[in-house]
């Protein structure tokens, strides 16, 4: 693909059939080109355009953090691109999360995962976050957005 930069060893480990697949490093979202947004992972950035190479067969991919600029379309490009890589469902971060709500928030998702879909599981630790910090608060409640099958 025109525009991608080679695939990492880094990001070739990521192929393979997952159920869950938890990447705690940085999605970086470039607000000019949706689809050179990316993953930063330790061999350097994996972009959308790149990783729709990749086969990634998993329930879920989550990316837990994310760079200083506020997702958007990045956040769309970046899903849409873990879905084609084979994902049924990508949680990605819609802005920076705050480190201890990103430290409360991601446990209590994962421990319901098994009993409940990434939809519920997501709905059920917002709900707790925001019992925490408060309704006025989604910046602190809400960072995390989940796109593909909810079930």
């Amino acid at each position: 693909v025109l525009g991608s930069p080679p695939v990492t060893a880094a990001a070739r480990d990521l192929e393979g059939v997952w159920d869950t697949v938890h990447l705690a490093c940085p999605a970086c979202y470039d607000g000019a080109d949706p689809y050179g947004s990316g993953i930063r992972l330790p061999g350097g950035l994996l972009n959308a355009r790149a990783l729709m190479d990749l086969r990634i067969e998993a329930r879920l991919v989550a990316v837990s953090g994310c760079g200083p600029t506020p997702g958007g379309a990045g956040v769309t490009a970046l899903g849409h691109a873990l879905l084609r890589a084979g994902a049924a469902a990508a949680l990605l971060p819609q802005w920076p999360a705050h480190p201890e709500v990103a430290r409360e928030l991601l446990p209590s998702f994962h421990a319901r995962l098994a009993a409940a879909g990434p939809g519920r599981a997501l709905r059920a630790a917002m709900l707790e976050s925001r019992e925490l910090y408060g309704s006025s608060r989604p910046d602190l409640w809400a960072p995390y957005t989940l796109i593909g099958l909810a079930a």
